[in-house]
């Protein structure tokens, strides 16, 4: 390493902030140039960020229809929130219950007993359950399926 003002060579365990030569601290020499070179690229990148933004704005909000179709996306997942029903069944080592909403597969999947529900719906106790269950669960999962994918769609519609 060498001095930034008077390029006099600087030894690698010499740990004093000054050169010794000139005087100068060499952490600070170069402060302002830096602090200038940040400030650009700080500019540069929230003229990016700002741009993206206002693609995302005008793809939402360009005219009505735009401002109609996020309205029906915001509410179909507000649908997905709302309880289709609510399951229990008591098996003898293990009783369960959930409502089958977007908050409760989350319950189910922190509990665990998303692992579980194969063997569960595999015993013959449960077995005037598995149709039903399965039936609930693959309307609620192509409901889901069908507005992520809506969603997406319409997300890189308005990207590009």
């Amino acid at each position: 390493m060498v001095c930034p003002k008077c390029g006099v060579p600087i030894k690698r365990f010499d740990l004093a902030p000054n050169c010794k030569q000139c005087g100068v601290h060499i952490m600070y020499y170069t402060q302002e140039e830096d602090l200038a070179r940040d400030a650009k690229l700080c500019e540069l990148e929230f003229a990016k960020t700002r741009a993206f933004v206002d693609k995302i704005k005008v793809g939402f909000v360009k005219n009505r229809f735009s401002l109609a179709r996020m309205i029906i996306i915001i509410v179909g997942i507000a649908f997905l929130f709302i309880p289709y029903s609510d399951i229990s069944a008591a098996l003898p080592l293990r009783s369960f219950e959930f409502t089958l909403s977007g908050w409760g597969i989350y319950k189910l999947v922190s509990d665990g007993l998303l692992m579980q529900l194969p063997n569960i719906l595999k015993s013959e106790i449960a077995s005037e359950l598995t149709g039903f269950l399965l039936a609930e669960i693959a309307v609620f999962l192509v409901a889901f399926l069908a507005l992520l994918g809506v969603f997406c769609t319409c997300l890189i519609g308005f990207l590009n």
